[in-house]
């Protein structure tokens, strides 16, 4: 009984010592420690590891694919077939024995097999082997070869040189990443995650949709500054640096906010319809949908109705849907998933008769004095039991009890104009008297899947009604809102030569990649991620 246990523990201790050889953690540790092994030869070796680039007339690994397919009989001749060069990256590699390997290379998400034979490179066997050894999964090579397919049918490239090694890999690449990797090493997240790339492409293609759909409505694209005296064009907190070059102190510069103030003193200076599609910078909370950094994409057009702003928005979305539908999977994926339609009218609903219908009472007193309407808001709050804003203003009040009371009944996900905010607040928008006396603005917000979308209205040009809004900006600056701007006297001076009726209209770029796509995080729609992942580097 004793000698039948001793035989069977060695087997079962070389079972559990194969085992603990073959977890995740212990293949990792071995390709690190061969990968560093094939690093050091390639570094002791005489050839260059980082060779210049000889300059050989190279196709696309797309196009290599298509001259392989196009190739009927099956196997290859030196003197029949396509010559080719491609370069790539190994994505796969295999050995047949020691005189034949298959490479599969990939370039912008094509991909082409490499037929390496040893008989086909003029090498001697032992130095074919030590070629080939030396290639890993990740490294960047050039093939040049014979395009056809192998004797399976596969469409390939049966090199007829050594492969060049171009570029190595010096880490073993994951086969997947855990989501604190794909947080905090994205360059390793887009080279191995299909899907993380596959969103940038489609971020690509919105934009370049974008430009196009304005292009054709005769819309000049600008480009405005990024750095003023004063951020302004949106209630938000700008980011303070400091010019050098400005005199012996310096002086202090504040990032845009929002392209908006210059772009209308652009269609004050005779262009009609102008469009910037660029990043803005404000200096806020940082969440899923929210990012310091963002891109917005903002266009004013001179003689634009708020319902032309309307038709606009729906006909931008309904494209883009249908074309981002057609070419790329992703968004048809999602698209059919949530089941959201750009094809029919958007819906609308009116700002002050959606509250009031929520609170079950009337808001005429905001068509009174602001401190009126601001000291019934505060008992309002304290009668609902509602934590006051930080800064007790009008405008402040109201986009709360919005986000309470208005933002859930919108979560059905189906695109929402919300239509007539009071005054307060759109101070840049005009506005006329409504039911019961509030003066209400010409202006939307679109709302699609909860989350605020666009923004538009047609825009306030007098320069002596803008002031005053401005000044009440300043008041609530002055009241505790650190957003509020402050008054842009040089913005005022631009209105005073003739402002025309103009419709202004806002997108977030990065919002509308992430609707689009089902992203989660902002991060995931920007190529380096969130400002997060910037401040802690790779």
């Amino acid at each position: 009984m004793i000698r039948a246990r001793i035989r069977t523990a060695a087997p079962r201790a070389r079972c559990l010592a194969r085992w603990a050889s073959t977890t995740p953690e212990a293949a990792a540790r071995s390709a690190a420690a061969e990968y560093k092994a094939r690093n050091e030869r390639l570094l002791a070796g005489d050839k260059p590891v980082y060779p210049v680039l000889r300059p050989r007339q190279a196709v696309s690994v797309a196009a290599a694919r298509a001259q392989c397919e196009a190739v009927a009989e099956h196997g290859f001749a030196r003197d029949q077939g396509a010559h080719v060069v491609v370069r790539g990256r190994i994505a796969r590699i295999r050995t047949a024995g020691g005189k034949l390997a298959f490479m599969d290379i990939v370039q912008n998400e094509a991909t082409v097999q490499v037929v390496y034979r040893q008989d086909w490179t003029e090498l001697a066997p032992a130095e074919y082997r030590r070629a080939r050894d030396a290639l890993r999964r990740g490294d960047v090579v050039s093939v040049a070869g014979v395009a056809g397919r192998s004797q399976t049918g596969e469409p390939s490239v049966c090199a007829t040189e050594p492969v060049e090694l171009l570029a190595p890999c010096l880490h073993p690449l994951p086969a997947t990443l855990s989501d604190e990797e794909r947080a905090h090493h994205r360059t390793l997240e887009l080279l191995v995650a299909r899907d993380a790339r596959e969103v940038l492409r489609a971020r690509s293609y919105v934009v370049a949709h974008i430009r196009a759909f304005l292009g054709a409505r005769e819309f000049m694209e600008v480009q405005t500054p990024l750095l003023s005296t004063s951020a302004g064009g949106a209630a938000a907190r700008p980011f303070v640096t400091r010019a050098t070059a400005l005199g012996s102190a310096g002086t202090d510069l504040e990032l845009r906010i929002a392209p908006e103030l210059w772009l209308k003193r652009l269609v004050v200076a005779g262009f009609d319809r102008v469009y910037e599609l660029g990043p803005v910078f404000r200096n806020e909370g940082v969440d899923a949908t929210h990012n310091p950094e963002f891109t917005v994409c903002e266009f004013y057009q001179a003689y634009a109705t708020l319902g032309e702003l309307v038709a606009t928005t729906e006909e931008l979305l309904r494209s883009l849907a249908g074309a981002a539908r057609r070419d790329l999977p992703v968004v048809a994926a999602w698209l059919a998933e949530t089941g959201l339609d750009f094809d029919a009218p958007f819906r609308q609903i009116e700002f002050v008769p959606a509250l009031e219908a929520a609170l079950g009472r009337p808001l005429d007193v905001l068509a009174g004095p602001e401190a009126d309407a601001a000291a019934f808001l505060a008992a309002l709050f304290a009668e609902r039991g509602l934590a006051p804003p930080a800064a007790r203003t009008v405008a402040q009040y109201l986009d709360r009890l919005f986000e309470v009371y208005i933002e859930p009944a919108l979560a059905d996900g189906q695109p929402t104009f919300v239509l007539g905010h009071p005054e307060a607040l759109s101070p840049l928008a005009k506005a006329a008297g409504g039911p019961g006396g509030v003066r209400l603005a010409r202006r939307f917000e679109l709302y699609v899947g909860g989350k605020e979308l666009a923004n538009a209205y047609e825009e306030e040009n007098s320069p002596f009604d803008q002031r005053r809004k401005f000044e009440a900006q300043a008041r609530d600056r002055a009241a505790g809102d650190a957003e509020a701007p402050a008054v842009d006297e040089a913005y005022l001076a631009a209105l005073e030569y003739g402002l025309p009726p103009t419709g202004g209209w806002g997108m977030g770029v990065d919002r509308l990649v992430m609707l689009l796509t089902g992203s989660r995080r902002i991060g995931q729609v920007l190529a380096f991620g969130g400002v997060r992942a910037v401040v802690g580097q790779e």
